[in-house]
């Protein structure tokens, strides 16, 4: 999986990203923080197992933080 987020910057100022309740997502290096003060994350990721997983209704990938 890999996708991009984008905000505006001048509205959301990016603080961090929390881990989510997939273990396997919560390594640092999946994320491209590089151009957060642009208002850019992105994202990539590849189940270890290449087995795909199942989520619970309520499950998060991650939380990303902004101060506004």
């Amino acid at each position: 999986m890999q996708f991009g987020i984008k905000w505006d910057p001048k509205m959301l100022q990016f603080k961090q990203v929390l881990n989510g309740d997939i273990a396997s997502m919560n390594n640092p290096q999946n994320f491209g923080l590089n151009r957060t003060n642009e208002g850019t994350l992105r994202f990539s990721w590849t189940d270890p197992t290449l087995a795909g997983i199942r989520l619970k209704p309520g499950d998060r990938f991650f939380e990303i933080c902004f101060t506004v």
